[in-house]
């Protein structure tokens, strides 16, 4: 599945369109974290989830379409917008009340009160419900699937084959590291000089190191590299699982079509299976 994404992507490189304007906008995003901007990046970081759906729909469409052309791509992406946000804010929504409801009964019947347990149960809710509605978004495009349609599509999905889920987060894991260890050993190398006082740290002062410290350390040269392999690695990252998230839906549909058993109708309308 993963040559076949690189396959893909070689033949229509506009599927890297969405995944560039994303990460642009993450990276300035970054560059005013660090540079201790707290007006412009908070505002940034809104209009990038406001354009992320738009980023999906573009490329689940174009994947539909088998083209990826720059027009191609504006046309399924403002097509398929709501498509995809409406879902995805549902699904946040429900993510969230069904963790606190979770914590909140936890809490209830085991009388403790203790922050890492509460977080702990909380965080593993809100995976579980991710599992489940992994695919809402590529049901939505690939099938035009309505809000609450798209949402029973992958939750069906996930409970059928929950080895497509497995399957893609552990190729966002290995995608994840692929990427961003050599990055990091490039980071590290370029940056050696400023960064070496950070090895010399207690743990405690390791602990309590501030993003303005980092920024002071590494002065604006090392920021604009930070920045500049932070893109690269989204980039990647975003463009590859995009992909292969599209063509594992569409090879799990296509599974469940072949499953179907085959038959006819008679006149009297009964069905019999070959």
């Amino acid at each position: 599945m993963f040559v076949d994404t690189l396959r893909l992507l070689k033949r229509m490189p506009g599927l890297f369109i969405p995944g560039v304007l994303i990460a642009v906008l993450d990276a300035i995003q970054i560059w005013f974290s660090l540079t201790g901007e707290t007006f412009i990046a908070p505002r940034l970081l809104a209009v990038e989830l406001v354009l992320m759906p738009f980023a999906f729909a573009a490329v689940y469409g174009a994947i539909k379409a088998d083209d990826a052309s720059f027009k191609s791509l504006i046309r399924e992406g403002s097509r398929n917008y709501f498509r995809v946000l409406l879902p995805g804010l549902l699904v946040a929504f429900g993510a969230v009340a069904i963790a606190v409801v979770a914590t909140g009964l936890m809490m209830a019947l085991v009388q403790t009160d203790s922050v890492g347990l509460v977080a702990l149960v909380m965080m593993l809710v809100i995976a579980v419900f991710a599992l489940l509605t992994l695919f809402y978004d590529t049901a939505a495009v690939f099938e035009e699937q309505s809000v609450f349609n798209a949402i029973r599509r992958s939750v069906a999905v996930v409970s059928r084959v929950p080895m497509a889920a497995v399957r893609f987060l552990f190729a966002a894991i290995l995608v994840a590291l692929g990427i961003g260890v050599p990055l990091l050993v490039i980071w590290t190398a370029a940056l050696y000089q400023q960064l070496t006082p950070i090895a010399t740290m207690t743990p405690v002062e390791a602990a309590a190191f501030t993003q303005d410290q980092l920024f002071a350390l590494i002065g604006s040269n090392g920021a604009m590299i930070t920045t500049g392999l932070y893109f690269v690695g989204f980039l990647f990252f975003f463009t590859l699982m995009t992909t292969y998230k599209a063509l594992l839906f569409k090879e799990v549909a296509a599974e469940e079509v072949s499953a179907e058993p085959q038959g006819e109708y008679d006149e009297k309308g009964r069905y019999y299976r070959y």
